[in-house]
């Protein structure tokens, strides 16, 4: 899946930003020493009104860089943080700038658009170089006894393709012994690929909202790097950690992500297979695609654990022999959302910005635009809190706890309460029915409470500590205990341990129905079959118009199935964890093993035995 494609041009960097301030001083530097250096006989005043032309085009190119690096803003607009639910906020850090997201979407989980249009980057680079012209310095001709004046700047830009206009009115006055002279009418062009690298960024962005290619790659990605439906022929569960899984999974995005490229001819391809990566759009410069893992994504699994997921095995069970093999089926549904840079350039120049890419329900969002809000048409429901409420957050002792962060939830919104000083938190939220307040702090297990605070101001919660435990299973009765665990807890703290790999949990107080599988080596094979099954169809024709009937059969031909892991040990028990138990730090569960199975019956009794089988809880 990942492609090698050799590229033409490198890409650029963002410290550009650096190295044009640094050309703008040099730059400068140069024109004064050939000013101090010129013949007596050239107009001074020629050579202040060029030395001033040269420092605006300057002054514009570094604003180009910057407006190119920050998606088009020379000043990025308000930051607007993110969610639990949607983590990227308003802004993409990239290596410490601050980059306006394109589109993403907002904490309450609503898209919302930021494109610049071309109009207000070029209001915008006017208001920047009219405050920063003021930092052309005319020293050097003080020196020479030459008196240059500059009034108020008023400054239009224009950006083409290829040429940005500055057009300034302001009046410099020029001054020597031999007399003086005015300009009041400035007209420079910056030779810059700025308004073709924004026009071909905006043709590249709604292009993606009229296909959603980064999501349909996504989406191929996540079927190649991470399980979403599939069989195993096996008698025991299929175990993937989690964390690993999701790791994976962002690692493919990084790498697939970096190979897509546009119709052009800034790369070449080494073999057809990478044609896959060529979206069909047309563009004349350098693009690119750009993601990394360390950028803040989202990911959710329906049907997996925070630690594991499990594919469980059918056939075994009472009733199903008749299958004569095992088989374990899984099917997870993921729900992701990652950054994506998508960056231009031509030679020293750059313009980027950032999109969020979202894959729902294991599919691409619709091809056609989504519901897109600008900031100001969404009503933030946190903007209007007009209700006072007060939360007391306590432990089971009733001690207040510190540091707890509260919020509260009305419709999709969630808005931040604070944290708590003493036990308690103070602060003003919207009028809501049958809101949620939620308490989370470190330590302790989160607690969510309905709330109306149309109703109520004042709520206190309790929290249970959440202990670390150190986990240590004895298999009674095994001559070899080695192989797969799984621990399930169901109670306060729902969470699954695949064992020895896992060797820790974190638990609170209460009652909890913990299930212990152990699995061991196994040699069973399950030799090819042949059976023949009947069933009754209706005739074909006239007779079956009335009813007629005729027996059809076929043969089902199953494959020899070998069985190389199967259940050796486990059992189930209720218990309620007390404090004083769980402090102890280590919980030790105790299973009787079950014989090895050398026979699928044998298999089959296992299971059956597996339902009457106790554990035992010991803390040490």
């Amino acid at each position: 899946m990942i492609p090698l494609i050799q590229w033409k041009k490198g890409q650029m960097s963002i410290f550009v930003i650096v190295a044009i301030v640094l050309v703008a001083v040099i730059g400068i530097a140069a024109v004064a020493w050939q000013l101090s250096g010129s013949k007596g006989g050239e107009r001074v005043s020629n050579q202040a009104f060029e030395y001033y032309e040269k420092c605006v085009a300057l002054e514009t190119r570094a604003a180009l860089t910057l407006a190119g690096t920050q998606g088009g803003y020379i000043k990025t607009p308000t930051f607007i943080p993110g969610s639990d639910y949607a983590p990227f906020s308003s802004q993409l850090d990239f290596l410490g700038f601050p980059v306006p997201y394109w589109q993403y979407p907002s904490s309450n989980g609503v898209i919302k658009e930021n494109v610049p249009k071309k109009q207000d980057i070029e209001k915008e680079l006017a208001e920047h170089i009219e405050s920063t012209i003021q930092r052309c310095d005319f020293s050097i001709f003080a020196d020479r006894g030459v008196n240059v004046t500059m009034g108020l700047p008023e400054v239009n830009i224009k950006i083409n393709d290829d040429i940005v206009e500055v057009h300034i009115n302001q009046n410099i006055v020029v001054s020597d012994s031999e007399g003086s002279s005015r300009k009041t009418t400035h007209n420079i062009k910056v030779p810059s690929r700025f308004g073709a690298l924004y026009r071909q960024a905006l043709s590249i962005y709604q292009y993606e909202q009229k296909t959603a290619f980064l999501e349909n790659y996504s989406s191929d990605v996540l079927y190649l790097y991470a399980p979403v439906d599939g069989v195993e022929t096996t008698c025991a569960p299929k175990v993937w950690k989690t964390r690993e899984v999701v790791s994976k999974l962002h690692e493919g995005l990084a790498a697939n992500v970096a190979a897509v490229k546009m119709k052009g001819d800034y790369y070449t391809l080494q073999n057809s297979q990478n044609k896959y990566f060529v979206v069909d759009h047309n563009v004349e410069d350098h693009v690119g695609f750009l993601y990394s893992t360390k950028w803040p994504s989202r990911t959710e699994i329906s049907g997996a654990s925070q630690e594991i997921m499990v594919a469980e095995p059918v056939g075994l069970q009472q009733g199903l022999g008749v299958l004569g093999f095992c088989y374990a089926p899984y099917h997870f549904v993921y729900d992701f959302s990652y950054p994506v840079m998508v960056q231009l350039s031509r030679e020293d120049e750059l313009f980027q910005f950032p999109i969020v890419v979202t894959v729902d329900n294991n599919l691409p969002r619709q091809a056609s635009p989504p519901f897109i809000a600008e900031e100001s048409e969404q009503e933030d429901l946190c903007a209007f809190a007009s209700q006072p409420v007060s939360v007391n957050v306590r432990d089971v002792l009733l001690k207040p706890i510190d540091g707890a962060e509260v919020t509260y939830a009305c419709f999709d919104q969630i808005c931040q309460i604070g944290k708590s000083i003493e036990g308690r938190v103070e602060g003003m939220i919207p009028g809501c029915l049958n809101g949620y307040l939620s308490v989370s702090a470190e330590g302790y297990a989160s607690q969510r409470q309905i709330f109306s605070s149309v109703d109520s101001q004042e709520s206190t919660i309790i929290l249970d500590r959440v202990y670390p435990l150190n986990l240590d299973v004895k298999v009674i009765g095994a001559t070899n205990p080695s192989g797969l665990t799984l621990i399930s807890f169901e109670g306060p703290e729902d969470t699954s341990v695949a064992y020895p790999e896992v060797q820790n949990v974190s638990l609170s107080e209460g009652a909890y129905n913990i299930t212990v599988y152990v699995y061991g080596n196994a040699s069973i094979t399950i030799p090819a079959s042949t059976s023949r099954e009947c069933t009754i169809i209706p005739r074909s024709g006239f007779v079956g118009l009335f009813g007629g009937t005729r027996e059809q059969c076929y043969d089902i031909n199953l494959p020899e199935t070998k069985v190389d892991t199967a259940l050796v040990g486990g059992g189930s028990v209720s218990a309620y964890l007390l404090p004083a138990e769980l402090e102890k730090g280590t919980l030790e569960i105790r299973v009787p093993a079950l014989p090895k199975p050398e026979t699928l019956a044998q298999l089959q009794t296992n299971y059956e035995s597996f339902a009457l089988q106790r554990a035992e809880v010991v803390f040490t």
